[in-house]
């Protein structure tokens, strides 16, 4: 203990105190601190994960996956741990999805659109003005385009997520008939004639396109009767055609006449990827010529 004058102290081993505290108001001390969320930075070519393809893809394959990079980089000052939740359609290339980045540590992930025959029918099943669970239809002009829109999601080993944006857009194919009937007219008995109609595709994917004969009932009579038709009366070749992107294909209607009577028949031409069905409706008469009629 230690005396001068009027000012008395005591030392204690954190410091001294004084008896008269001579009304001196207390110090205070305000400390902050804050806590960085786990979080890291996303480098993609654009403001978010975007990928596009074509629905042909698929026409000789059972499925396409689209890829696109996407850094991670962890610019917090610890250690991050997290998994990768990703929905359909959307994959990650890397077999591994528990990722472990130290600080200033990044990661590139090879992240995937996978584009099925399942999933490129979606685009006649859905209106132009639907949109649900991400999915969307956008119709500009002829084309068709199937966008999806969901998100990866980072889990953290704190339970923390952290979305990332992700979208693809799938262009489908388009395609419509010149004309959806022939009409021959009369065609002489034991004579062909052939009509070419035209398959034209509006879109930037590829397409193919299957003919395919419709029953039908008895046709009307003209003349002496009718006939059903058979396959060598009237045929639509090929059968199977391909029409790449933006461009033209011909089918060619034949009819050939065996008797005097009317034919008709209906086919279905189909797109493998779902695009629709377009109806061709063909018509012909057979008929003898003068020289025929004379004859009997």
């Amino acid at each position: 203990q230690s005396t001068w004058g009027d000012f008395q102290a005591i030392e204690t081993g954190c410091g001294v105190t004084r008896r008269q505290g001579y009304h001196v108001d207390g110090i205070r001390l305000d400390v902050t601190g804050a806590v960085t969320p786990a979080y890291v930075a996303i480098e993609t070519d654009g403001d978010y994960v975007s990928m596009v393809t074509t629905a042909d893809r698929v026409i000789y394959a059972p499925q396409y996956i689209d890829k696109c990079q996407v850094k991670l980089t962890n610019v917090t000052v610890t250690t991050l741990n997290f998994v990768i939740d990703l929905p359909p359609p959307f994959v990650v290339i890397e077999t591994e999805r528990i990722f472990t980045l130290k600080p200033g540590g990044h990661v590139v992930l090879h992240v995937g659109f996978r584009v099925t025959k399942e999933l490129v029918p979606l685009a006649t099943v859905i209106g132009s003005d639907f949109e649900d669970d991400g999915v969307s239809l956008v119709v500009d002009g002829k084309e068709r385009r199937l966008k999806f829109q969901r998100s990866m999601v980072l889990e953290y080993s704190n339970g923390s997520l952290q979305n990332v944006p992700l979208e693809a857009t799938l262009i489908v194919p388009y395609f419509r008939l010149s004309t959806n009937s022939v009409n021959f007219g009369t065609v002489f008995v034991g004579q062909s004639r052939e009509i070419e109609v035209a398959v034209r595709n509006y879109t930037q994917s590829e397409t193919v396109v299957v003919v395919r004969p419709v029953s039908q009932s008895e046709p009307p009579t003209v003349g002496h009767g009718s006939q059903s038709p058979s396959v060598d009366v009237l045929t639509v070749e090929p059968s199977t055609l391909a029409v790449a992107a933006y461009s033209t294909r011909y089918l060619s209607v034949r009819l050939s006449a065996v008797g005097a009577v009317q034919y008709s028949r209906s086919y279905n031409i189909s797109g493998i990827l779902g695009e629709g069905v377009e109806e061709l409706r063909v018509y012909g008469v057979g008929s003898n010529d003068a020289r025929f009629q004379a004859f009997l």
